[in-house]
């Protein structure tokens, strides 16, 4: 499920700053919530990408290059067929 797939995925990127991955958990944490339910990692698409962008202004943020491409990398582990 998505959830638990961004726990690894976190885990997997503790190791690089504290405030790097920091910042990784609160961007895949806004990336949740716009997708709305926790569904498989398999099943996430460029569609829950664009939906995140769409998102973000919504709850006051801002879009940034950085968070899609966390974003994007973080989809590349685990969703076929899915290509930055």
């Amino acid at each position: 499920m998505l959830d638990a797939a961004i726990d690894r995925y976190l885990e997997n990127v503790a190791l690089k700053s504290s405030k790097t991955s920091n910042g990784y958990g609160y961007t895949l944490q806004q990336f949740y919530k716009s997708v709305g339910q926790n569904k498989p990692l398999t099943e996430a698409s460029k569609q829950d990408l664009y939906d995140f962008i769409a998102y973000l202004p919504f709850i006051g943020r801002n879009v940034s290059t950085a968070k899609i491409r966390v974003i994007s990398r973080f989809l590349s582990t685990g969703t076929p067929g899915y290509t930055n």
